[in-house]
């Protein structure tokens, strides 16, 4: 479960709806002027120019402990309509360099430039308006990414600030991390006998309907000895369809089928070994004598695998698949697959035998199984025109087809991707849950809290 921190977004107001006083004595004036000093929490700026009691509180909130994730320099463009420009934040003017917030400074430096400059900023994004002719425009930062950046052209005549946030020191990185799993498209195997046709089998034999298990091993049938690999494939097609998504790790699940189990003599270790494969293949079609290639360049060999013919074993085993599937947090491109063969394939080396169920066995819990863990960007809330928002989950939606939104906004809950508020309030304390089911029904949760001061 992944919990995140509060981000605080601040917006400034001074107060001017104060009732007419007839009389009161000087003490209560100055006793009324400090409560009302103290109380103020969600100030928002509606009059023009700067203001220090608006930099002073600025200043107070917690911006805090840098990220080194990924990020773009380059800002967030929104089109704005006049009406929430005029509504947004305070304008500047004049050409003194004023800090925005901590670290941030804005400071026009010719007759319609403005530079932004990030100078040690802590792990906040901030938004500024801009006035350019007719045109307006916000423009997001990220101020981990960016160092500096100039608004510049004959027609800026307005830029406003008003709006940051920061993520406290305590704070995990701005990313959930979700399993999702996979059952094969194509599991089988091939087989070749050391004699000829035998029981009328031969390397151009296909066994996708002969099994339900798949096998690595080198035995004898019948007195003939041979040797058996086996294939599996995930359709992964959704991970492509990401943008911002790395993969932490995959593990390959195998369940012993109860039927046949893993067994060698009592000389030869029962190890085998994985690799990649780089061709596509068909479970229909694929035989001994069509095998797809493979990178041999990689790959993961296991440990000895317990059971003897006497006493076999029908152990489960997880085999961390990472170091052959992946590269630098992405699926290979040339993944169409996993092969599995024994290892030293020695036809007169027998016997060992590594046995799973495969798809066919009937008994969906056991049926081979691949676990990636993705590591995906954290889902964003945006509150604009009453409605509160998910963002920023376009990479969620593409990986999990069972995502639910869970909202608690000041004490009222709602579900969906979306909705508007009933009723209107200075603040408001959200609080999102996010119940991710995978493709095997395993239910992960996610708490997102942010506070907002419209």
């Amino acid at each position: 479960m992944c919990y995140l921190c509060c981000i605080y977004i601040v917006q400034f107001k001074i107060q001017k709806d104060m009732k007419t006083i007839r009389y009161i004595s000087l003490g209560l004036i100055f006793a009324m002027g400090l409560a009302v000093a103290l109380i103020t929490s969600c100030v928002k700026q509606n009059q023009e120019g700067s203001d220090s009691s608006f930099q002073k509180q600025m200043l107070k909130e917690p911006c805090g402990c840098q990220t080194d994730a990924g990020c773009d320099p380059a800002p967030v463009v929104e089109a704005w309509t006049k009406a929430q420009y005029d509504a947004f934040g305070v304008a500047y003017k004049g050409s003194a360099k004023v800090e925005i917030a901590p670290g941030i400074t804005l400071e026009k430096i010719k007759a319609n430039d403005h530079e932004l400059v990030f100078d040690d900023a802590d792990a906040c994004t901030i938004t500024l308006a801009v006035k350019n002719g007719n045109i307006y425009q916000a423009y997001t930062f990220n101020t981990q990414c960016a160092d500096n950046y100039t608004f510049s052209g004959k027609d800026v005549s307005g830029i406003k600030y008003g709006a940051y946030t920061c993520a406290p020191c305590d704070c995990q990185d701005e990313i959930i991390t979700c399993t999702q799993a996979y059952y094969p498209t194509g599991d089988v195997d091939v087989l070749h006998y050391a004699g000829p046709n035998h029981r009328e089998r031969d390397d151009n034999t296909n066994y996708v309907n002969k099994h339900t298990a798949i096998h690595s091993s080198i035995a004898t049938d019948g007195g003939t000895s041979y040797i058996s690999r086996f294939y599996l494939n995930f359709d992964l097609n959704d991970f492509y369809h990401t943008k911002n998504t790395q993969i932490k790790n995959t593990f390959l699940y195998l369940y012993g089928d109860n039927i046949e189990g893993h067994w060698s003599n009592t000389v030869t270790e029962n190890r085998h070994v994985f690799n990649r494969v780089v061709d596509d293949w068909e479970d229909t079609t694929i035989t001994w004598s069509n095998q797809p290639n493979v990178d041999e360049t990689t790959n993961v060999i296991t440990d000895h695998i317990v059971g003897t013919i006497d006493d076999q074993s029908t152990e489960n085993y997880v085999f961390d698949l990472g170091s052959i599937l992946l590269e630098n947090g992405k699926l290979r491109d040339d993944f169409k697959g996993i092969s599995c063969r024994p290892y030293q394939e020695d036809i007169n080396d027998y016997y060992r035998r590594f046995s799973f169920a495969n798809r066919r066995f009937g008994d969906e819990a056991l049926f081979p199984t691949l676990k990636i863990q993705y590591v995906l960007p954290l889902p964003v809330i945006k509150f604009e025109n009453e409605i509160f928002r998910v963002t920023n989950n376009d990479d969620l939606k593409a990986l999990f087809k069972n995502v639910q939104y869970k909202w608690t906004i000041n004490g009222e809950e709602n579900t969906g991707e979306s909705f508007r508020l009933e009723s209107a309030s200075s603040s408001y304390n959200v609080q999102l849950q996010i119940i991710i089911t995978n493709n095997i029904g395993e239910i992960s949760e996610h708490n997102i809290s942010r506070t907002f001061c419209p």
